[in-house]
């Protein structure tokens, strides 16, 4: 139990500026860029650059939420609609790069 207590102290001292909902929503990007890194077997070190994808999409997901679709929704944060443009993001993604690598592959002879 203090032990608890102590850990809980520790995160709202250095946690207390990051509303529940950002941090549902930086973890929710990571694990998404995570999946995608280990589904389409792409290096490790692009997952950064993943993350990124996943935090503009699971924001867009928020805009497309406001009126429209609103899935999964986990206190203000619609999460289902996020995630499903984060998996939009990821497959267009994913199809530009294999248009690309398909476009500039050379065939030996």
């Amino acid at each position: 139990m203090i032990h608890d207590a102590a850990i809980r102290r520790f995160l709202e001292a250095h946690l207390s500026w990051m509303s529940p909902s950002l941090a549902l929503a930086v973890a929710a990007a990571l694990v998404a860029a995570l999946v995608y890194a280990v589904v389409a077997a792409r290096p490790l070190k692009y997952v950064p650059c993943y993350w990124a994808l996943a935090l503009a999409g699971l924001a867009t997901g928020q805009v497309v939420a406001q009126d429209r679709l609103r899935w999964l929704p986990v206190g203000t944060l619609a999460l289902g609609t996020g995630l499903a443009v984060c998996a939009v993001l990821f497959l267009a993604l994913h199809l530009l790069t294999l248009w690309y690598t398909g476009a500039h592959c050379t065939r030996a002879p």
